[in-house]
Parts: structure tokens; sequence; C-alpha cells
């Protein structure tokens, strides 16, 4: 199946393949797209191809890859401290040498200037791929030295081969719906969880004060299972699509749609203050549903 990812993602742009044939006006490509349409899988196989061997790329053996990752959704200079040295020895394997900056709009401005410098003139061997869902979260400066290629949606059909046999065809249509085009969380998305996010935000919507302790246990049933920060995401999506696409299976005339609005509003501002340490992420569920339920907005 990631076969399939990289093959639609490499054939829906043909430009794409000037970077295997080294046809490039610039050692700098980024690569844009929204979160869950495979760019690691992406980067990962066309990595592979150009240093021709997938398997140690896979497994993160390269010596002519040098991989970057956020810790803590940040990436500082001490992250790429190796890198002065490393960038201007000659490949080990390949005739190419490929640095891979995943999430890169986790470089803060210090690191992104400290990049640039290398991008200036960097040997020939070098490529530079930065990854992340919006281009314009990098400095204009990175950005004007590099090629951009934002990368497409999924299609249905690969989607589908992630999904269970388990779903109804109703079921999957929605899941299809609220994953738009992406894998986001797929692992969240068994027939179980499917039922139990879908009671939640429907449970939400309606918000019938007798039903707050079965929102709680639902939160925490889920959480059990996967990171909080999933769970708020999948809610999330899921409120959103209900109330723009009316996905539950019943009349919702009585709903009040600014409450609905002010629960997603929270639920996000929740789910960025997630990424703090020192952030109490239940209790400020906790919070937030006991408010939303005995309180009226309308």
């Amino acid at each position: 199946m990631e076969n399939d990812i990289y093959d639609f993602h490499l054939n829906s742009q043909e430009s794409l393949k000037k970077i295997i044939n080294n046809k490039l006006s610039s050692r700098s490509v980024i690569f844009e797209g929204k979160k869950g349409i495979g760019k690691q899988i992406f980067l990962s196989e066309l990595s592979g191809n150009i240093l021709n061997n997938t398997y140690k790329v896979r497994k993160n053996i390269h010596p002519d890859l040098y991989q970057i990752k956020p810790e803590n959704n940040k990436i500082l200079v001490d992250d790429i401290k190796d890198l002065d040295d490393w960038i201007y020895k000659p490949p080990y394997e390949s005739s190419k040498k490929i640095i891979l900056i995943n999430n890169a709009n986790a470089m803060n401005n210090t690191v992104q200037n400290k990049i640039l410098k290398l991008l200036e003139e960097p040997p020939d061997y070098i490529l530079f791929f930065l990854v992340l869902e919006n281009s314009q979260m990098l400095l204009p400066t990175v950005r004007s030295r590099s090629i951009v290629f934002s990368l497409n949606s999924l299609p249905n059909s690969i989607i589908n081969n992630y999904l269970s046999d388990d779903f109804n065809e109703e079921d999957k249509q929605i899941i299809l719906s609220i994953l738009d085009g992406s894998l986001r969380n797929i692992d969240f998305y068994s027939k179980s969880n499917f039922d139990k996010i879908f009671e939640l935000s429907t449970l939400i919507i309606r918000k019938e004060l007798d039903k707050i302790d079965d929102v709680n246990k639902i939160i925490d049933n889920l959480s059990s299972e996967f990171s909080i920060n999933i769970v708020i995401e999948e809610m999330i999506i899921f409120l959103k699509n209900i109330l723009s696409k009316n996905l539950i299976k019943s009349n919702l005339d009585n709903l009040n749609l600014l409450d609905g609005i002010y629960f997603i509003d929270s639920l996000c501002k929740i789910f960025e203050d997630s990424f703090d340490t020192n952030f109490n992420v239940k209790l400020a569920i906790d919070e937030l549903v006991l408010n939303y339920f005995v309180t009226n907005r309308s």
C-alpha cells in the first residue's frame, strides 16, 4: 500500500520526476501538503530511489541520508549541530546526499537562517528536502531558494485499502468524508472507535445535560487507548463535519449552532495548548464539557 501512495504522488505531477532525473534548478525542495497524505512515506521512497537503497532509507541507516525530526514540536540549533561536518563530506554509497527535514515548520528562525546559509552554495551532490503542511510557515528567504511541490490529497481508492471490512457502506462513506483525502490518524479508525467518536460527537451536538457523564466516559475510554491529542483532533474534525454536513442520522432542527461553534473553538484552543508539557489537558477538557453543558448561549 505504501507503493500506491508513492506512485500516486509521483505520477500526479510530471515535474516531480525531475528530482529523480537530477534535472532540478535548485538543490532545495519543499514538499507541502495537509496532514495524512503520506508525505513521509513518499519522501522515504523517493529518497530511497535517489540513493539506490530503499531498505536502508526505510530503516534510517543509509549513510547518505541525514534526517531531522522535531522533538516536542521544535527543531533547535542543537538538532543540526553535526550538519556542517556531514554536508561537506562526499557521499559514502551513492552519488547524492539528502538532508530530509520533517515538519520543517518546527524550525525556529535561528535554525532556518542556519539552513539558509547552507542553501546558498551547497555541494553539487546535496539535496535538501523540507517537508511540512504549508510552505508559508517558512521564512521567505528559505522559500525563495527552494522549489515548492504541493502534494495532492489521496484518492478514496487508496484510503479504502486502509479501512476495515467491518464498516458498512454508509459508515465508510462518512469516514471518507471525515478523512477528506488523508490517512490522518488512520489507526484510530477501528469500527469500535468510529462508533464511540460518532456517539460522542452526537451527544455533544445534542447537548442534553443528563448525558454529560456519558460524554466524559467516552472521552476517558478513547484516551486510554490513544493520546489525548489524537482524541481531541478527531473530535474537532467530527464536530465540524457534523455541523457542516449534517452527518447525524436524525433531525437537528433544535440545535443551537452558536453552542456547537463555541465548543469547537474551545476544543481547538485546548488542542493548541496540549503540546505544552505544563498544560493539564484532561482538566481543561473536563472544565470545557461541564461549562458547555450547563451554560445556555442562546
